[in-house]
């Protein structure tokens, strides 16, 4: 069995809303490799929930549970087949999770 990885700090720098440059600062975990992937960290130091499964993935960050009760929440249909997504890759993941962070981000710095 594969050993899943140690949490996995991610730090970026991009552009915010205003052309301000932002920090990533995201710690990450893979705690299931498939059906469902789920990655699960802190996005400067809030945490995060990460779910592929089926036809869709979601994202929580924050709030009193960023699984049941995020302060923030994305979902999107990823795939083209009935239960592709939860057979995501993990970098396809990580690649969403930052997206999704810097989307996050962004938004909290109106």
């Amino acid at each position: 069995m594969r050993r899943l990885p140690d949490w996995i700090p991610h730090n970026r720098d991009a552009a915010g809303r205003d052309g301000e440059p932002l920090r990533l600062n995201i710690r990450m975990k893979v705690t299931c490799e498939a059906c469902p992937l789920q990655i699960e960290g802190t996005i400067d130091g809030v945490p995060f929930y990460f779910r592929a499964r089926g036809e869709s993935w979601s994202i929580g960050i924050g709030g009193n549970d960023p699984v049941d009760a995020p302060q923030w929440h994305k979902c999107e249909r990823w795939g083209d087949g009935r239960y592709v997504a939860g057979w995501m890759k993990e970098e396809e993941g990580r690649n969403i999770v930052e997206a999704c962070a810097l989307q996050w981000l962004s938004e909290q710095t109106k």
